[in-house]
């Protein structure tokens, strides 16, 4: 190169524009029932809700880190003109994976005895042992309100002592 040369312009080289976020996943077993699931942009969100209800697959907005990080491991589905789209298939621990998050397991909060037994919960137990039981609660509430003097509004003491006293047979 003689110093008379002109230096070639380099090419400007630009970092690679990032990859739209996922703003939903798209999963569920196909007609053969392997499963299968693909993420879509923001974008593409009404198309894609559309194409999973032709196709009968769910729909799972990604929030959460996990979401996140699972729906940026899933390839990017299409969308085609006919309204239908292309999922691909997954491994079955991912569609295990998606199922559980898309439908958490409530915690457990079951009562562990009678004594944990709250209004709205329900019961259910043969009926002479929740006679049995109920009976023990009335005669616990008569006793206490005996010994405080109060009467619970609405409640008649004596047809509690007369049902606690005299037992019921069903």
């Amino acid at each position: 190169m003689t110093s008379k040369s002109k230096p070639k312009p380099q090419a400007k080289i630009s970092p690679p524009e990032p990859k739209p976020a996922p703003a939903i996943i798209v999963f569920g077993p196909d007609e053969a029932n392997k499963p299968r699931a693909a993420s879509f942009t923001g974008g593409e969100v009404e198309a894609a809700t559309k194409a999973a209800e032709l196709m009968k697959l769910r729909v799972l907005k990604v929030a959460g880190p996990e979401l996140t990080e699972l729906a940026a491991s899933l390839q990017a589905g299409r969308i085609y003109a006919s309204g239908l789209g292309f999922v691909p298939p997954i491994r079955p621990s991912i569609y295990e994976r998606l199922s559980e998050l898309a439908d958490p397991k409530p915690a457990p909060s079951l009562p562990r005895g009678w004594d944990e037994i709250e209004i709205g919960h329900l019961v259910l137990a043969p009926e002479n042992q929740l006679v049995v039981t109920l009976l023990h609660y009335v005669r616990i509430l008569a006793r206490l309100s005996e010994s405080l003097g109060v009467q619970p509004a609405g409640l008649d003491i004596s047809i509690i002592h007369t049902i606690c006293l005299q037992g019921y047979t069903p």
